[in-house]
């Protein structure tokens, strides 16, 4: 399992095209939607579903000097494949990512981290 955390953490990098004038906070419908989009609601990766519980959002940094969030969601790991059913059905995992702003404010990104 820690080889795939490295390999979210790889691959996973969603931006988000709206105006915004200063970082989103960690549990903001837009950064919400951004991590869906990068993970979908229940779509799979890599033989995965995540089921996100949007009430276990926690804000675990903030950098006053950049204004970017450290974040943790906790999500419910489903298997896709019969064989690894059994074993990781209903895991509980905490996904950490990151908000950042664009320079020009127009922009934001949301990165997994783990």
């Amino acid at each position: 399992m820690k080889n795939f955390k490295i390999l979210v953490s790889i691959i996973l990098i969603g931006v988000a095209f709206t105006g915004c004038s200063s970082t989103p906070k960690c549990s903001d419908e837009r950064v919400i939607k951004t991590l869906e989009g990068m993970f979908g609601k229940t779509s799979t990766i890599l033989g995965f579903n995540y089921i996100f519980d949007k009430s276990s959002i926690r804000t675990v940094d903030e950098n006053s000097k950049t204004g970017m969030y450290t974040c943790k969601i906790q999500t419910t790991v489903q298997a896709s494949d019969e064989k690894m059913k059994m074993a990781l059905n209903n895991l509980k995992q905490d996904i950490t990512y990151t908000v950042s702003v664009t320079d020009d404010k127009k922009n934001f990104y949301v990165e997994i981290i783990q």
